[in-house]
């Protein structure tokens, strides 16, 4: 991530020798083994020179200890007599390169190796060579460090971590937490629940499937309680074209778990997910884990799971065909296997038909068309990717990521992994960590975006914007973020807010004193917000 310069400042400014008597200038001139000799350092220079304990070639200053260094180093450098006690066999050039240059990047901070180079009066490739080992050793670290530098730097890995530590603690101590009804406030802005910020047309459908992707709600609210809200002017049609061009999937991610063999198993209040298709084999890993769902029990179900196995996608005459079952028997046990989570089809109308018609529909075949195939995971992700598309996920989701957010998704990742993981992203830059949310514990990230955007809906007056939800919604945050009993995601449930406070339930029951003034206003409004 981008360092703050002030933080770079202030490590170097800790690391420089600051010498305060001939004896630190002495240890200063070991570990650098030679450098240019600063105007503040004279007056102990000049004791350590007249003390046979320092010299210099030219403005380059050395210890005695160095002078084998400094002769091979500078070919002009006079061969001095040393005492026995630090004479010794002279090093090669490279040795005593290296041992330079390291001493340096100590203490330098973000450097370049021609600017060293030049400060040193030596050569830039050698420079270069010696900064090459150190990185090869793990030592040192190159990369653009410098706010508005346009050339590559090197940085002792030790200071870069003082730098990169320093620099999110500003970040951190930059961010003022918001109340949670602010953060609904900038929830409803960021899915588009607004009447300011609501888009259209099937652009609009798949930002909202890439944001809600991973959250399962009842197969009936999809469209007319969590889409419709959120795309201007949605229209089915656009959901068709966009499953059956392969852009959009949809299934059932958590298992149903049952020894009971029940026929016809899905219905309007089965939980399933919508999701980009590429991201449906990983979805499926986050929620399912170990677990995989129960067999079917029916010889039916059996015999159909078997073919499509077999035989990959297929369509209902072709899975008769294969499994001699006649049309209702086919058709059941099709859906107790969508109901399962094991199987799903390529578009979203044999779900609409099911919903709306029920088993007459299942009976009439209706509810079936279109290709049918399983829902299968590919080969399982190591657990730290499995964990930071997770955290991608609920980040895209909510826009800041702490615990109590998790509490209806259906993830099974645990939240120490995925804490370890927007830690890992936090330090490479993607997100901030902080406290961005008061009243909750726990660690708190969010996205670049989403720390603005907090910042302006803190900033924007209240005024008695009011926005419904049906329960069924991912937004139903109701308990969780808001005082008092959660409110379950039951399909006739309609919630109230204004200006993010929660005000009413279905039933009109008012959560604050004001709901009665609410209500009637709320009446004639459009279902997703005044």
């Amino acid at each position: 991530g981008a360092l703050d310069a002030e933080a770079i400042a202030r490590v170097v400014a800790e690391a420089r020798p600051e010498p305060r008597d001939a004896d630190e200038l002495h240890d200063a001139l070991l570990g650098l083994v030679a450098t240019p000799l600063e105007d503040a350092w004279q007056a102990w220079y000049g004791e350590l020179a007249r003390s046979g304990r320092a010299a210099a070639v030219g403005a380059i200053a050395f210890a005695m200890e160095n002078a084998r260094a400094v002769e091979v180093l500078y070919l002009g450098a006079p061969r001095r007599t040393l005492p026995p006690h630090i004479d010794g066999p002279a090093p090669t050039r490279d040795e005593a390169m290296l041992a330079l240059v390291r001493g340096h990047a100590e203490v330098m901070g973000p450097f370049t190796p021609a600017g060293l180079a030049a400060r040193l009066g030596l050569e830039a490739w050698e420079v270069d060579a010696a900064v090459g080992q150190l990185e090869g050793e793990g030592l040192v670290l190159r990369g653009r460090f410098t706010p508005g530098g346009a050339e590559e730097e090197v940085c002792d890995r030790r200071l870069l971590a003082r730098i990169h530590r320093q620099t999110l603690e500003r970040l951190r101590s930059e961010i003022e937490p918001v109340s949670a009804q602010d953060f609904l406030r900038y929830l409803f802005e960021r899915h588009r629940l607004t009447a300011r910020s609501r888009a259209g047309g099937r652009a609009g459908l798949r930002d909202a499937v890439a944001m809600l992707q991973g959250f399962e709600t009842a197969a009936a609210a999809w469209e007319t309680e969590v889409l419709a809200p959120r795309v201007a002017g949605y229209r089915p049609e656009w959901l068709d074209e966009l499953c059956l061009a392969g852009e959009i999937a949809w299934g059932r991610l958590s298992p149903r778990r049952s020894a009971s063999t029940v026929l016809g198993s899905t219905s309007r209040a089965t939980p399933i997910t919508l999701a980009q298709r590429r991201n449906m084999g990983w979805l499926l890993e986050a929620v399912r884990g170990a677990q995989e769902p129960d067999p079917p029990a029916s010889d039916a179900t059996t015999s159909t799971l078997t073919a499509l196995r077999r035989r990959g996608a297929l369509f209902l005459d072709d899975l008769a065909a294969a499994t001699a079952l006649g049309r209702g028997e086919l058709i059941d046990a099709m859906w107790d296997l969508v109901g399962r989570g094991l199987v799903a089809g390529d578009g979203f109308q044999p779900l609409r038909d099911l919903m709306a018609s029920g088993r007459a529909a299942r009976k009439r075949g209706r509810a079936v068309q279109g290709r049918w195939s399983l829902v299968d995971r590919p080969d399982a992700l190591a657990p730290d990717d499995l964990a930071d598309r997770v955290v991608g996920q609920l980040l895209d989701r909510y826009g800041v990521l702490f615990r109590e957010l998790v509490a209806r998704e259906s993830f099974t990742v645990p939240w120490r992994e995925v804490l370890r993981a927007a830690r890992r992203r936090e330090a490479r830059g993607l997100v901030r960590g902080g406290r961005f949310v008061a009243g909750f514990i726990g660690e708190q990230y969010a996205l670049p975006d989403a720390v603005e955007g907090l910042r302006r809906v803190r900033r924007l007056e209240r005024t008695g914007d009011v926005v419904r939800l049906h329960a069924t919604d991912p937004l139903n945050l109701v308990g969780i973020l808001t005082p008092g009993a959660r409110v379950p995601a039951h399909h006739p449930a309609c919630l109230v807010f204004r200006d993010g406070a929660f005000v009413a339930d279905e039933s009109g029951v008012a959560a604050e004193r004001q709901a009665a003034r609410v209500l009637p206003a709320v009446a004639e409004q459009p279902f997703a917000s005044s």
